[in-house]
């Protein structure tokens, strides 16, 4: 498995997210029935188009990771690395708080992909 393009397709997975999140912060106001009328302004902002941008590129990245690799190895050391990842800038660059529990829980899923990845099938 080649982990510089799974951590390179992560990177883009988390990117997709974070401008998303960025993006529909402008929108945060809205209730269920204007959202939806607003559709067409939050599809086509600049933000929102790039993260759907970096999602596009992502999946077609992942797809060929995919048809390279076992799904039992590459999806959890693909998931981990985006819900570390989002964790990382979650807190950096949207100064989301950062719980003992949210820790934890990242702690257990590293080592659980990491006996995946040592220990699972050959």
């Amino acid at each position: 498995m080649k982990y510089s393009l799974i951590f390179m397709t992560a990177v883009i997975a988390i990117c997709g997210q974070i401008f998303l999140k960025k993006g529909l912060t402008k929108f945060a106001g809205l209730n269920p029935k204007s959202f939806f009328l607003n559709l067409h302004k939050i599809l086509f902002d600049p933000i929102i188009m790039t993260a759907l941008a970096c999602y596009i590129f992502g999946m077609l990245a992942y797809l060929f990771l995919l048809s390279k690799s076992e799904v039992i190895k590459l999806y959890p050391v693909y998931t981990a690395c985006v819900i570390s990842g989002i964790v990382l800038l979650g807190v950096w660059k949207l100064k989301e708080p950062l719980s003992w529990q949210v820790l934890i829980g990242l702690t257990f899923i590293v080592t659980g992909v990491f006996l995946v990845e040592k220990f699972g099938t050959p």
